[in-house]
């Protein structure tokens, strides 16, 4: 599996628990920030004042009552919050989603890993997207649902084969020889191709990235020309 592509695709935990989370939850939320937002508050404080309960003779403790009832359901839409959160790291518990992140300290050329499932053991930092525990450290931390994991690949398999830019050919058909290459590089670098088996097992799956970046017809990718062209590197990877 290429990690990174999948990261990229991948949720923000602070967008994930409210993407996870049920309908009716995901609904009640958007309507509570919506009467908890600052237009929202202004609106009601406005009222206030205007109705004559809110004025320079107000006593403290009163104008402190009214002012908090001003903010709207602020306690309810945090609890919600928490709600939603859990929600999400049961799932992730469950290994129901897949979670990504980089370990840290991080350097440059670092990709991001899969999480351990003891770090979900402490608290989780759903707005900063880290996770600490036990001396390890995450950050950026990602979840991606299973189902969204072949578009994924199949979409990153095609943007590494249509980046090649192809060596001059000699007039007549289009050489397709980068392409190839391209593509087996990328099925090898997720994983995708097993040195244990036949290579030619691995032939419908290079000849549909090329076709799907190329120009769509299996002209010049016969099992004769993907043999001349992958076996050396494939060799490389036994």
């Amino acid at each position: 599996m290429d990690h990174l592509a999948v990261w990229k695709r991948a949720l923000p935990l602070s967008r994930a628990c409210l993407r996870f989370a049920p309908r009716e939850m995901a609904e009640r939320l958007e309507l509570l920030r919506r009467q908890t937002s600052l237009s929202a508050v202004t609106g009601r404080v406005r009222g206030l004042a205007e109705d004559g309960a809110l004025t320079d003779r107000t006593d403290m403790a009163r104008r402190m009552a009214l002012l908090s009832s001003a903010l709207g359901p602020v306690d309810e839409e945090r609890r919600l919050m928490e709600a939603m959160r859990a929600s999400c790291l049961a799932l992730i518990q469950e290994g129901r989603v897949l979670a990504l992140g980089y370990a840290l300290p991080r350097a440059v050329t670092d990709r991001p890993v899969p999480v351990p499932a003891e770090l979900w053991q402490h608290p989780v930092d759903w707005e900063g997207s880290r996770l600490a525990g036990n001396g390890l450290r995450m950050e950026a931390v990602r979840l991606a649902l299973p189902h969204w994991l072949p578009q994924i690949m199949a979409d990153a398999a095609a943007a590494a084969v249509g980046t090649v830019t192809p060596r001059p050919a000699p007039r007549g058909r289009p050489s397709k020889r980068d392409a190839v290459i391209a593509a087996f590089r990328h099925l090898a670098d997720a994983g995708s191709i097993r040195p244990e088996r036949p290579l030619a097992e691995h032939y419908p799956a290079i000849r549909a990235l090329v076709m799907q970046a190329t120009d769509g017809t299996p002209a010049g990718l016969t099992d004769k020309t993907l043999h001349r062209l992958l076996k050396p590197l494939f060799d490389r990877l036994r």
